[in-house]
């Protein structure tokens, strides 16, 4: 597992301290203020404990609200790098399977252009392959992907789907196919970017 579970605990202990701090600056505020209220410029006592307790509520809001969100902000951080580790390692397995398709697929679009649309044939078949592949990982894909990816995903399935079934492919359906390839290991790589940097960047973040 990526989890440290000392540096964690460390960063616990870190929180703790940080609230107990704020909560003793809020009573010494409070104190100051009594005192400069009452002692220094005469005012009433009444007056004096309204004003405290009306200053302290907010203090202690504002401290209740700052506890709320350590707490909200470090179970999302503990529920994320739970499930770090195995996204990684799907991500990981996605970019291995469909970093060959870029080859293929830079070797179907030279053929295709360079035989003046004879292999047709071979390219359709190539985009063939290229779908069922996203079809037998599309279990995986769906643990390790965001909804937005998912959907876009979807959309590139479709187009894929379109060409396999038409009788002759266009140069613009060759382009197209051939760019949706791209697209889908360009976005199989930035995915695995992204938690990269989401998990270190959690990690080094102070709550």
């Amino acid at each position: 597992m990526l989890k440290n579970k000392g540096v964690d605990s460390l960063g616990d202990k870190r929180d703790s301290v940080e609230l107990i701090v704020l909560v003793i600056i809020g009573i010494n505020m409070l104190f100051l203020m009594f005192f400069l209220l009452y002692f220094m410029f005469n005012v009433s006592k009444e007056i004096t404990a309204g004003l405290i307790a009306f200053i302290g509520a907010i203090i202690g809001g504002f401290i209740t609200y700052l506890g709320v969100k350590v707490t909200l902000d470090h179970r999302d951080k503990e529920v994320f790098l739970s499930s770090a580790t195995e996204k990684l390692q799907g991500l990981e397995k996605l970019n291995a399977n469909y970093n060959s398709y870029l080859n293929k697929a830079a070797a179907h679009e030279q053929a295709f252009f360079r035989e003046n649309g004879i292999s047709y044939m071979f390219v359709k078949e190539f985009f063939k392959e290229f779908y069922n592949q996203l079809i037998g990982d599309t279990e995986l894909i769906y643990e390790v992907m965001s909804y937005d990816e998912l959907r876009i995903l979807e959309f590139h399935k479709k187009t894929f789907k379109v060409l396999i079934y038409k009788e002759a492919l266009s140069n613009e359906d060759v382009k197209a196919g051939i760019s949706k390839v791209r697209d889908v290991n360009k976005m199989f790589a930035v995915s695995k970017n992204n938690l990269d940097e989401k998990y270190y960047k959690l990690r080094s973040k102070k709550y």
